[in-house]
């Protein structure tokens, strides 16, 4: 079973297909095993509002990063600012999702379906624009990688996902 309802027993685990996307307005899972508060949230101010969550996973050293939900793989990319190294996931509701700041082994590539929300996709890092090891986690129509700035098409992730505020 995916390790949400482990951190969250009052749940019950998506009836249906396996690797179909749960219905409904809290559909996305948390990207770490251990529900870690989030560091910044979405729409938080500073140089240009925050367009996401940042998560400290334990261990804050190259923890592991999982897909918020099922979907496929449509860029693995790199720059030496913004997301530093990053996994964008295409969902089948038309929401795309990042993953920034990962590690450079990045371990699923373009094209991947990922069915299974045990999937590695990365382990979390500091590449990128970034003060300290984390992920970036980002909510978006658009798949591209400027559709994760703050002048793209970013939703709050923390209103799609169970048990998720920001003060």
């Amino acid at each position: 079973k995916p390790y949400a309802y482990d951190c969250f027993p009052e749940l019950t685990p998506p009836t249906g297909t396996p690797g179909t996307l749960p219905t409904g307005p809290k559909w996305l899972q948390w990207p770490s095993k251990d529900h870690s508060p989030i560091s910044q949230c979405f729409n938080a101010p500073g140089n240009h509002p925050h367009a996401g969550l940042d998560f400290v996973a334990v261990p804050n050293d190259g923890a592991p990063i999982y897909a918020g939900a099922v979907g496929t793989v449509v860029k693995v990319g790199h720059t030496n600012v913004d997301f530093g190294h990053f996994v964008i996931i295409k969902h089948a509701n038309g929401f795309s999702t990042i993953y920034g700041h990962l590690q450079p082994n990045i371990q699923v590539h373009e094209g991947q379906v990922i069915n299974d929300l045990t999937t590695v996709l990365g382990y979390q890092d500091s590449t990128g624009s970034s003060t300290g090891n984390h992920v970036h986690f980002g909510l978006s129509t658009g798949s591209a990688e400027s559709d994760f700035w703050w002048s793209g098409q970013v939703s709050d992730p923390c209103a799609a996902m169970v048990n998720c505020s920001c003060p």
